[in-house]
């Protein structure tokens, strides 16, 4: 999976190691999504993040860094 980085923050696209993933529901207002939620771990720069993905209303957000 490549992601944009918010720790390297250099506008380029970095390859992400998936730790782990889950699968599960998404609402807004009165709308349900499907979900994808992957803990990942940046192979430049190391960082360990989460990223959110709602691909029926085309939304990707990042959660760096990870507090273990």
């Amino acid at each position: 999976m490549e992601i944009e980085c918010p720790i390297c923050d250099d506008g380029k696209l970095h390859e992400v190691e998936v730790l782990e993933e889950k699968k599960g529901k998404f609402k807004r207002r009165n709308a349900e999504f499907d979900a994808e939620v992957y803990i990942v771990v940046c192979k430049d720069c190391g960082t360990k993040g989460i990223v959110r993905r709602v691909k029926q209303i085309n939304m990707e957000s990042y959660e760096f860094p990870l507090e273990d």
